[in-house]
């Protein structure tokens, strides 16, 4: 079995805790963070790169939440 990096560790916890806070913002960055020091000592920049990650899949998750609300006005409209 490979070992996991650091990045896809970032990655599982960032979307564990934003599933868990139900996408909300600032839940989400303090659940991951709180997971994230349990996991050992990180620096600065690698809690950065986290608070990154769980923006941006917040973003893309609302971003494609709002396409299909968006596709489903234009199926009803006709």
């Amino acid at each position: 079995m490979q070992r996991k990096s650091r990045s896809d560790i970032r990655c599982e916890i960032a979307d564990e805790a934003i599933k868990e806070e139900n996408y909300d913002w600032h839940r989400s960055v303090d659940l991951a963070i709180k997971r994230y020091k349990a996991w050992g000592s990180h620096s600065s920049a690698e809690l950065d790169d986290l608070i990154d990650i769980v923006r941006r899949k917040i973003e893309d998750e609302e971003k494609l939440q709002s396409k299909i609300k968006l596709e489903q006005y234009k199926n009803l409209r006709g």
